[in-house]
């Protein structure tokens, strides 16, 4: 997912342990080739390319994300809104570049999530307009957490921490008993604060 990914697992059994590892790092990169906004042959990229074409066949979680990612933007009042897409395409973050106010102003009517419709019994998603795009960078990696974390517990792991960038999932206890604890460093402070010199 274009980030950093770690896993951590308490268990009795190193076999075990790396079993499940490795079973859970299969199912974060089986959602990232469903949901790559840049890989032509996703999921996410075909409902892209047939926006106002064509409803397009997909899988049960690309289904259940486009799901949740509507329910979230409904419950924001589209503060959240995974057809941002359209916007997106305008920035070249690599090269720092914003796109004119116009730009944005003009991509904006293509951002609309009301205009993707998923239908779970034809298990089909579609975009309403041309020119839509769906970018779901703001829900996947928290998705795919949560999904690590539902194939560890399928391994039989108790206890865990799974991290995708920022989006962190622990359950059960670490080996001394207390809950895992999450840190989250002030970003309005330097890493490494410079030393200060007496005069």
């Amino acid at each position: 997912m274009d980030t950093l990914v770690t896993i951590t697992v308490v268990s009795n059994s190193k076999d075990s342990a790396e079993k499940a590892i490795d079973t859970a790092f299969s199912e974060i990169e089986k959602l990232e080739k469903l949901f790559n906004f840049f890989t032509p042959d996703s999921e996410i990229s075909l409902i892209n390319k047939n926006a106002g074409i064509s409803e397009v066949k997909v899988s049960p979680d690309t289904l259940d994300i486009l799901d949740k990612a509507i329910y979230v933007s409904e419950k924001t009042k589209g503060a959240f809104d995974a057809t941002i897409g359209a916007v997106i395409t305008l920035y070249d973050f690599y090269k720092k570049v914003k796109p004119e106010d116009s730009s944005i102003k003009k991509n904006l009517s293509l951002v609309n999530y009301r205009h993707l419709m998923i239908d779970r019994n034809k298990s089909t998603a579609f975009l309403k307009k041309r020119g839509m795009y769906i970018d779901l960078g703001g829900i996947s990696k928290g998705y795919a957490a949560d999904k690590a974390v539902d194939t560890l517990k399928r391994n039989r792991i108790h206890s865990g921490l799974v991290s995708v960038a920022g989006d962190i999932k622990a359950f059960g206890l670490k080996p001394d008993g207390i809950p895992w604890k999450i840190g989250i460093r002030n970003p309005r402070i330097p890493p490494n604060p410079p030393l200060v010199k007496g005069g």
